[in-house]
């Protein structure tokens, strides 16, 4: 039978190593950036192999033996942000962060590109290529799973984090990623 769904105060919310969305009823839930959001029940907020904050079952915890992640303590007017390959995270100025669906900054030494779990995040590593040029002012850039570079989307609600029912670039749908968040992905990966 298929999953019913939340309650009308509850939002639905993806969890790794669930069949199914949770719930939560929570302003501050773990995603992205934020290490210390809500998780549903039988869930625990976990810094994903990707780089950015998301709920995971709790009974996947044991079996995950990496050393505990290294909270940085930054200097004012900054944040901790989690980069993709190191152990600790680094401190980035506050604003423009690299994050989910938004091309910003990163620590010193790390750079921001489009993961294959249909967010941005920091990796370890200077730039490795000139910054795609970009799309028409009424537009924003997206990243597509499968794609070597950035789709254009005329959009206000865009299939990110949990949107399940959000817009993609021509050429790309939205679907559940590994990670437990929507994404875009290249149409030519759709599984027939």
């Amino acid at each position: 039978t298929p999953w019913e769904g939340c309650s009308s105060n509850e939002q639905t919310i993806g969890v790794v190593g669930w069949d199914h969305d949770g719930c939560i009823d929570s302003d501050y839930v773990c995603v992205a950036q934020v290490s210390d959001g809500h998780c549903p029940s039988g869930a625990y907020c976990s810094l994903l192999d990707t780089g950015v904050y998301g709920c995971v079952a709790s009974a996947k915890k044991h079996h995950h033996h990496h050393k505990e992640h290294q909270k940085m303590s930054c200097p004012s007017g900054q944040e901790s942000i989690g980069v993709a390959g190191w152990s600790s995270d680094g401190c980035v100025t506050s604003g423009n962060v690299c994050v989910a669906e938004t091309y910003g900054d990163c620590p010193s030494g790390a750079h921001c590109e489009w993961l294959d779990t249909g967010v941005y995040g920091c990796k370890d590593g200077a730039e490795e290529s000139t910054p795609w040029e970009g799309c028409s002012s009424n537009e924003e850039t997206i990243g597509v799973v499968g794609w070597d570079h950035d789709g254009c989307i005329d959009s206000d609600h865009v299939c990110v984090a949990q949107v399940s029912d959000g817009d993609c670039p021509s050429g790309a749908y939205c679907s559940l990623l590994d990670t437990g968040v929507y994404g875009c992905v290249a149409s030519s990966k759709k599984l027939l």
